[in-house]
């Protein structure tokens, strides 16, 4: 199995595999909150879908403040260079901070940020998938920032893929390494 994370591109040519991916640079913080509201006990992680844009968030988790992170947009990154420092671009914290200021109340002021990996794909779902030409080879990659909300059933995919469990009833053609392919 191979599950090559945010190194894909680098380490998939040497399998003889050529993906569409891309890393991009991201951002998420913490800013302070009102612990009766946003604490872990009564707030849950969410999704907040606008037009335009998508972000996320997780409660409170012992003081730390309400997390928050812009899902979509982002930078291209080198994955040959470090990654650059939350606060390097101006729109790091400004995102997030307008979006808290909008649709979280009793958020207080910025904490702490940090830069994060995303690999995606052009349709932004993942790989699960035989390698065409090794059967037995099982990839798993461009999870896009958001794979680990289904981290269970892709698991599940794996493990059934790996034991040779046939008999999943579940589609996988949305996350074939063939989908890209022109004709």
């Amino acid at each position: 199995m191979v599950t090559p994370g945010a190194a894909a591109r680098k380490i998939l040519p040497l399998i003889g595999l050529q993906l569409p991916l891309q890393e991009i640079r991201n951002t998420f913080s913490w800013f302070e909150t009102d612990e009766s509201i946003y604490a872990a006990t009564d707030f849950p992680a969410f999704t907040f879908e606008l037009p335009e844009e998508t972000y996320y968030g997780f409660p409170s988790i012992k003081g730390a403040g309400v997390k928050i992170g812009h899902h979509d947009g982002g930078r291209p990154r080198d994955m040959e260079k470090p990654i650059e420092p939350f606060g390097a671009y101006e729109q790091d914290e400004q995102n997030v901070a307008s979006f808290a200021q909008q649709h979280l109340p009793k958020t207080g002021k910025h904490g702490l940020g940090k830069p994060c990996t995303y690999t995606i794909t052009p349709d932004e779902n993942f790989f699960i998938d035989n390698h065409p030409e090794h059967e037995h080879v099982i990839l798993a990659c461009g999870f896009s920032g958001h794979g680990f909300k289904f981290s269970s059933v892709v698991g599940e995919i794996l493990t059934d893929m790996v034991t040779g469990n046939r008999q999943s009833k579940r589609d996988l053609s949305l996350f074939s390494i063939n989908r890209f392919n022109k004709g």
